[in-house]
């Protein structure tokens, strides 16, 4: 086996800082050392981590760097992912082979980490954590498929998806959170015009419970008083029939169904729109078994291509809004 370049390791890190993911790759392939140290004696994936850099972080997993590596100050590049609030750098360092080798401790310290922030909300706990007493400053930056807002003060910054990084630990340790925690960390975040970490994570955990009794729980939604409950529960059914037509899930035969008989009887125009285009453009074939075509979705983070069948009429009957009658 042929020894790391140390040139190769200086480029690594330099790319890194300039998140130059072509050249991060490049150099990879080349034989750069995924766990070479930096300057400052730390892995090179903290580099990655620290600058909220989850393509870099995901080819360096992919090449063997160690997200569970114990660090001089005890932590590991996974609990600073953590401690950062980025779901989706946190979702790319928790692949199967890290979670399998992560000890009842260490999952324990991540999920205590992240329920901390949750609790106390990302300004509080900076300022917590700075002393500081000048405003946050805010912006909404996008993570891949969804949208998260980053907090920044005193020259520390965080990404408020703590909650999305919460359910997914949950989901990667098989911790059944109940349906009504996650629609109350959903229901918050819901946007009209992009997604949010913290939706995404709640429905797409949603959508992975199976059996009678999990989906008749889920199916109350369709009756809460509350429209934005409603839409959740659309999306938790625009899921299913994607991994259903993806993966072979057998346990949504009858969503279609139900969607189109929810939509004949929904009477908020925003939660039609929602059944309309999951029902007629977002998800497995309809009943009669028209192969839908496929392309590439943004709705849901890491999701397969999307299935779009298109329903005569749909369009129209968005624009009208529900009937009067």
């Amino acid at each position: 086996m042929t020894a790391p370049r140390p040139d190769l390791a200086e480029r690594l890190v330099a790319a890194l800082h300039a998140k130059d993911r072509t050249s991060v790759g490049d150099l990879l392939c080349q034989g750069a050392d995924p766990n070479a140290l930096a300057p400052d004696g730390l892995p090179v994936l903290c580099i990655a981590v620290a600058g909220f850099d989850h393509e870099s972080a995901d080819a360096l997993t992919d090449a063997g760097a160690d997200p569970a590596a114990a660090l001089p100050d005890g932590t590991t590049p996974l609990l600073r992912a953590v401690d950062l609030g980025s779901p989706t750098l946190v979702g790319y360092l928790l692949d199967d082979n890290t979670v399998r080798r992560l000890s009842e401790a260490a999952r324990g310290r991540l999920l205590d980490l992240a329920r901390h922030w949750c609790e106390t909300g990302a300004e509080d706990e900076l300022r917590r954590r700075t002393g500081a007493t000048e405003a946050a400053e805010r912006r909404v930056v996008d993570e891949e498929y969804t949208s998260v807002e980053e907090v920044s003060l005193a020259g520390h910054t965080v990404r408020a998806g703590f909650l999305a990084v919460l359910t997914t630990l949950e989901e990667r340790f098989a911790i059944a959170t109940p349906m009504s925690e996650l629609v109350a960390r959903a229901a918050p975040h819901h946007l009209p015009d992009r997604m949010h970490a913290n939706w995404s994570a709640s429905y797409l955990a949603l959508s992975e419970r199976r059996g009678a009794q999990a989906w008749s729980e889920l199916k109350t939604l369709r009756d809460h008083p509350d429209p934005v409950h409603r839409v959740l529960l659309a999306d938790v059914v625009w899921s299913r029939a994607l991994r259903a037509y993806w993966f072979r899930r057998r346990d949504t035969a009858h969503d279609a169904e139900f969607l189109f008989d929810w939509a004949l009887d929904e009477a908020d125009g925003m939660v039609l729109a929602r059944l309309l285009e999951v029902y007629g453009g977002g998800t497995a074939p309809r009943p009669g078994g028209r192969r839908p075509a496929v392309r590439r979705s943004s709705r849901s983070p890491g999701a397969p291509p999307d299935t779009r069948p298109v329903l005569p009429g749909a369009a129209a009957a968005v624009r009208a809004g529900p009937s009067t009658q």
